[in-house]
């Protein structure tokens, strides 16, 4: 006759749990279109342009496109003031 088979043996687990792994990094884009930036900051693409058009934001043209490099986003963010205080002391 089959006798039942006994249950495996559990282990002995430490009550602490480990953090699930972190996800991949996003990759970036090497260039933004100017529907992208502006869905990426949220302004306007009157305000972008402006900011081109004053030299704040340097864009590139590849045909009929206007394309913003990353590097370029990246610098113009980093400009920005901390906040309006800062630019009215």
């Amino acid at each position: 006759m089959l006798e039942p088979s006994a249950a495996p043996a559990r282990q002995n687990r430490p009550n602490s749990r480990q953090p699930p792994p972190s996800p991949p990094p996003i990759p970036r884009k090497v260039a933004y279109s100017i529907k992208e930036v502006r869905e990426l900051i949220a302004i306007s693409n009157s305000s972008i342009y402006k900011e081109i058009g004053e030299g704040w934001l340097r864009a590139v043209k590849r045909g009929n496109r206007t394309m913003i490099l990353d590097a370029d986003l990246q610098d113009w963010i980093s400009r920005w003031p901390a906040s309006r205080s800062s630019e009215q002391s």
